[in-house]
């Protein structure tokens, strides 16, 4: 999908057009030939003894289906097994044999699974459409060699340009014209001629929010499920469904996209929460700690251009070199650069075994004392120290500290027994056992595995076993601060190493940063914009007051449903209190606080200001201190007897 939307972007960025067509193959794994399948393996070098098997499997099926009574036995001509877990791969080796054959063409090919779509860029649009019926008649022949057809009137041909003038073209499948669309649907988006996302963005909208709806028939205020339950259906089905395909689209939210994503978001919040309608959305998201979903979706497209930036190349101009990288790659290298920094070496994932062999000479009289070395990390924002020491016995004998910026504790506990290694290798002693202490037990576990899954880990695991066929040399967890006097010492180093960071000139990692710390840097890079956009809103006074600082919070809706909505209300502002009240009635007297008429009667009043309630205040504030959490004093406070009875006061002149 990415790579489509490129050479649209391309396309559109120079004045150019492109033809696109979407065909739809009639019943893919059911139609494919049997020699077609057997031709595909053996042209991908499957050996024969495989290729045979398989082959007598596809013709040696017998289908048996009964139905009402009636039994009937079949011998498949042709077609893969449903729910093989071979014909995925038989699919995706035919298909190969037609992307290749476009390699070098200027109509271009793309395949997943079963969707094939056709492109060509050009500045004509007539002979766009005669390249791409030339091309269409190849396609159909190769259908038949393999035994798959296309549906043509299924099929989707659209034509890309900037211009508001719709031009027509003319492309016939099998002498069926093909009709000309103005949107094409490529794997569940849709994407207009114009490059314009806002009718796949009103498409997902409205089917999250119609689910949504039926899951508002589900909650009640006695009755239903829980806040915590509509949380998770939220963010693990309705927000997933918003977000998909955002790599391609995500750049480019308008006002009117935003303000979509917006209502789908605060509907589930107002399911949630059940306040009061006037209630604003940006309160509730600073209270749940929700991220507007708006930014939430850049997110998401941010990581998905991290996973498949490698894959997507630059596109070509025709005249000798690369050019620039446009549209929505261009803005994410743009926010990859300006979150982690383009210094910053990525660490590249591998899939290696290595074991451990053990050393295969054992001396007649090994030394009692091993060479025991401790190591430990130590965090403190983002400076990072590492530290190892080398005892025998009682006695130490070497020590390190290493400090480091902008690292996970995992990465620095790896790197300090690497560091550990390198020493015991250059000053091994033969006639002792080497044994690493670690109070990290993922680390452990990870070296003491056979799997290497980045760089790092596989040096320091070639290194274990080469130390190891020379010298017996063991990685061993302990518990941390049990009061182990090696584990003491280098925890004290590695907390000395990352007082030492500051000081650091280069702040460069000296290795490669892992993808979960990429991840993490985007994070803290959107919950900024977050904080940002939270701090310019010209409403929600009451809410900045009670949430200055946006932040994620999943406590909240661990609450009921009943101390959730009237936690709502305090934090918004939005109920039963004269402030609010005055906008919506004509208040007999002023909007002055009913308990101490000294001030506006809002719930921040209440919380901070009020004469009134100074005693219960105090009293509250010291709960808090001692453990209290900070929403459940809110709670606290506005269940008191006074704030209650206000409310009631108000609830009875609202009515009337």
């Amino acid at each position: 999908m990415s790579t489509f939307t490129k050479e649209i972007e391309y396309a559109l960025n120079n004045g150019k057009y492109m033809l696109a067509v979407s065909l739809d193959c009639s019943g893919a794994f059911d139609c494919i030939k049997f020699d077609s399948a057997e031709r595909c393996m053996k042209w991908k070098g499957i050996p024969d003894n495989i290729t045979r098997w398989y082959v007598n499997l596809l013709k040696g099926r017998r289908v048996h289906a009964e139905v009402q009574g009636q039994a009937t036995h079949i011998i498949p001509h042709r077609g893969s097994p449903q729910g093989g877990v071979l014909s995925p791969l038989i699919w995706n080796l035919i298909m190969d044999s037609l992307l290749t054959t476009f390699k070098g063409e200027p109509v271009q090919v793309l395949g997943y699974a079963d969707d094939i779509l056709l492109y060509v860029v050009g500045k004509s649009p007539a002979i766009l459409a005669n390249m791409m019926q030339n091309e269409l008649k190849r396609v159909k022949e190769w259908g038949e060699v393999n035994g798959l057809t296309f549906n043509p009137s299924k099929t989707s041909m659209v034509l890309y340009t900037r211009s508001r003038r719709r031009i027509d073209v003319k492309v016939k499948m099998g002498g069926v014209p093909l009709q000309q669309e103005n949107s094409l649907k490529y794997l569940g988006v849709e994407i207009q001629r114009n490059l314009s996302w806002t009718k796949h963005i009103k498409e997902r909208t409205n089917k999250c929010k119609f689910l949504l709806g039926k899951c508002r028939s589900l909650v009640s205020k006695r009755w239903g499920l829980t806040p915590k339950k509509m949380e998770w259906i939220y963010k693990a089905v309705i927000r997933p469904k918003v977000a998909y395909g955002a790599v391609v689209w995500a750049h480019r939210i308008t006002k009117g996209i935003e303000r979509d994503l917006t209502r789908v978001q605060r509907l589930a919040m107002l399911t949630i929460t059940q306040p009061l309608r006037s209630t604003p959305t940006a309160g509730m998201e600073a209270m749940l700690g929700w991220i507007p979903l708006s930014t939430h979706v850049q997110e998401m497209g941010m990581n998905t251009y991290l996973r498949i930036k490698e894959l997507v190349q630059a596109g070509w101009d025709g005249i000798g070199h690369h050019t620039t990288i446009v549209g929505h790659l261009g803005v994410w290298k743009a926010v990859e650069e300006q979150c982690v920094g383009v210094l910053y070496p990525r660490g590249k994932r591998i899939s290696e075994q290595i074991w451990t062999a053990a050393s295969e000479t054992e001396p007649e009289h090994r030394l009692e004392y091993p060479i025991m070395m401790y190591t430990d990390a130590s965090k403190e924002g983002a400076n990072v120290g590492y530290s190892w020491l080398a005892s025998i016995g009682e006695y130490v004998i070497e020590e390190n500290i290493t400090p480091a910026k902008d690292i996970s504790v995992f990465k620095a506990e790896m790197l300090a027994i690497g560091e550990s290694l390198k020493w015991l290798q250059k000053n091994m002693d033969p006639m002792r056992r080497n044994i690493i202490l670690s109070d990290s037990k993922s680390v452990v576990e990870k070296l003491n595995g056979h799997l290497a899954q980045d760089e790092m880990t596989r040096n320091i695991m070639v290194a274990l076993r080469d130390l190891n066929a020379r010298t017996p040399t063991e990685v061993i967890w302990i518990k941390g601060h049990s009061g182990i006097v090696g584990n003491e010492l280098a925890a004290l180093l590695a907390k000395e190493g990352a007082a030492q960071a500051d000081k650091l000139l280069d702040t460069k990692p000296h290795m490669p940063v892992s993808r979960k710390e990429i991840k993490r840097k985007i994070h803290d890079h959107y919950m900024k914009a977050w904080q940002i956009k939270w701090e310019s809103l010209v409403d929600c006074r009451i809410s900045k007051q009670f949430y200055p600082l946006v932040r994620e919070d999943k406590r909240i809706v661990k609450m009921s449903q009943k101390d959730l909505q009237l936690l709502t209300q305090t934090v918004t502002g939005h109920g039963l209190y004269k402030y609010h009240l005055g906008h919506w009635i004509e208040l007999p007297d002023d909007d002055s606080c009913s308990l101490c008429q000294e001030g506006q009667e809002d719930t921040w009043h209440l919380w901070e200001w009020c004469p009134r309630l100074r005693k219960d205040r105090k009293v509250i504030r010291c709960l808090m201190e001692k453990g209290l959490a900070y929403e459940h004093g809110l709670l606290k406070m506005m269940r008191l007897k006074a704030v209650e009875s206000l409310r009631a006061r108000n609830e009875t002149l609202l009515a009337s």
